[in-house]
């Protein structure tokens, strides 16, 4: 039986060509770069709310406006693009749907070119879930 060519057969190792160019530590930045100035950036900035969060299980939450908290990973995640019913601004829709294992939620965030856009978030139970 003959014996069938590796893949090393078809490519060569390539060598690399020393440079002459300055290796920096870290993620490669420079000091001397406008970016490595991290005090305006808002992600390093730490994040301090304004109003106190209570944290919640997702079948503990109930419709009304206030400040709550939630944790748990995320089932599914969606772009969509196109008009939106609900808002005439938006130019479509990120959702997901995150459980937690008592139940899942859906967080809908429509996309439009407002820095901060409204969440929107439809509960669902995992007992309404297996009922179907």
């Amino acid at each position: 039986m003959p014996s069938s060519p590796t893949i090393h057969s078809f490519f060569k190792p390539i060598s690399s060509s020393p440079t002459n160019a300055p290796s920096y530590p870290g993620d490669g930045f420079t000091p001397t770069d406008p970016s490595a100035d991290q005090s305006a950036d808002p992600l390093y900035t730490p994040f301090t709310p304004t109003r106190t969060y209570t944290q919640h299980a997702i079948i503990a939450l109930t419709a009304g406006s206030r400040p709550v908290r939630f944790q748990g990973r995320v089932a599914n995640f969606r772009v969509t693009y196109g008009k939106s019913k609900r808002v005439s601004a938006a130019k479509g829709w990120v959702g997901m749907v995150v459980h937690d294992g008592t139940g899942g939620i859906y967080v809908g965030l429509p996309l439009f070119s407002s820095p901060f856009p409204p969440v929107i978030l439809v509960k669902k139970k995992d007992t309404e879930r297996q009922a179907k």
